[in-house]
């Protein structure tokens, strides 16, 4: 698997904590931050390529934090931390940028698999571009 750079943003330090836990338990180095505008201040200086971003937080809601992070980098991995189920938050996220979501209470099998689909289909664009472009 390639390396990828992960970050969180998330106003509840004991999600953050959890899936910090996790991801080291992977072997993914994490960022973390509960503030909205310092997680939009990595993916403007190209510090992670893939960040989960809580829905529900007050300073900026997740849907603020995922478009700002979209215009910034159409290449970003941006996936959704969320209780919601309800079909026009989904499709609102989608509409927004979000490339996937994770239910909360965060659980390591779901959480492990979406990412580990994301990093996978990107190795699969970038050794495309590079049977492109390398030779």
């Amino acid at each position: 698997m390639m390396d990828i750079s992960l970050g969180i943003v998330d106003d509840d330090e004991s999600i953050i904590y959890t899936v910090k836990a996790m991801a080291a338990s992977l072997g993914w180095p994490m960022r973390a931050s509960t503030t909205p505008h310092e997680a939009i201040e990595w993916v403007h200086g190209g510090e992670v390529d893939l960040l989960l971003v809580d829905y529900h937080m007050p300073q900026m809601s997740g849907l603020e934090v995922i478009r700002a992070a979209r215009q910034l980098s159409p290449e970003i991995i941006l996936i959704a931390l969320t209780v919601e189920e309800d079909p026009v938050v989904a499709a609102n996220l989608r509409l927004a940028g979000a490339d996937d979501f994770v239910s909360k209470p965060v659980r390591l099998a779901d959480f492990s698999a979406r990412i580990s689909l994301h990093v996978r289909s990107e190795e699969r664009r970038v050794g495309k571009e590079c049977l492109e472009w390398c030779w």
